[in-house]
């Protein structure tokens, strides 16, 4: 997640997997580096990661502005295909 600490307007990074064994594996990735204590951001970046669905309501994601999806295709395809054919 190198790229998110380098875009000065974000305060906050959630990532959400069904699979908690990914989640516990990414959390060693969302660690502050030794970098980020010598070149300090203004506003500082909080990580999250979690284990959720994206198909179901979750309160921790409330106030989100901007969601990115990466590898949800397989699991999700039929209920994405759904949505976007209801919109």
């Amino acid at each position: 997640m190198p790229f998110y600490r380098k875009v000065p307007s974000l305060e906050e990074v959630i990532g959400v997997d069904l699979d908690q064994y990914a989640v516990t594996c990414g959390t060693s990735l969302i660690k502050p580096l030794i970098t980020d204590y010598l070149d300090r951001r203004q506003k500082p970046l909080r990580m999250r990661l979690f284990q959720g669905d994206l198909t179901q309501y979750d309160s921790r994601t409330v106030g989100v502005e901007a969601v990115t999806m990466i590898e949800v295709y397989v699991r999700y395809r039929r209920i994405i295909i759904i949505i976007i054919t209801e919109t």
